[in-house]
């Protein structure tokens, strides 16, 4: 039984594929080539439109990606603010700077991993009507959620050392203006 082998054929001319593919297929043999037999062929309609949207899908989700990153710069810096009295009330009181560093970043873990799972769970009540994310396999969402790990730190870790260049009366007056 020939499927179960494997053959490897060169060809000096790469033309002769498709009549070399069906003479094999009569004798049994299944041709298969990975650089005629593409999943995008693009002499057809259907498949030059699945190319075209699996393009459009991947430069949106870049996109999308980009204005989460900036949207989630601006949240967290907007919480970070209405939160600054109570983190040097915590400091006033003398409460050591790395339990508030360890207090906001447990706060904020908490806070983008709940926004991460409600993401995935939205997604897949729409995922059947838009399946843009469909094209990334698990380990892409694994980087995308290290990359927004990192970018949360490197806010807030941002936030703190602007916290921690003014003394806590200049930073409790300037919240109160």
């Amino acid at each position: 039984y020939a499927r179960n082998y494997q053959f490897t054929i060169h060809l000096k001319n790469k033309f002769d594929y498709k009549a070399l593919g069906n003479k094999l297929n009569k004798y049994g043999y299944y041709a298969y080539s990975p650089f005629y037999d593409n999943a995008y062929n693009l002499d057809n309609p259907e498949a030059l439109n699945k190319y075209l949207i699996s393009i459009l899908s991947r430069v949106l989700v870049f996109i999308i990606i980009i204005a989460v990153y900036l949207f989630s710069y601006f949240i967290y810096k907007i919480i970070l603010k209405t939160k600054s009295r109570d983190y040097l009330i915590y400091q006033t009181l003398g409460s050591n700077s790395k339990i508030i560093n360890n207090t906001i970043l447990l706060e904020f873990s908490y806070s983008y991993i709940i926004g991460y799972v409600l993401f995935f769970i939205l997604y897949l009540f729409i995922s059947k009507d838009f399946p843009v994310l469909i094209h990334y396999r698990f380990f892409d969402y694994v980087i995308i959620f290290l990359v927004n790990s990192a970018l949360t730190y490197l806010i807030i870790n941002f936030y703190l050392k602007s916290l921690k260049k003014k003394s806590i009366l200049f930073n409790l007056n300037r919240l109160e203006l």
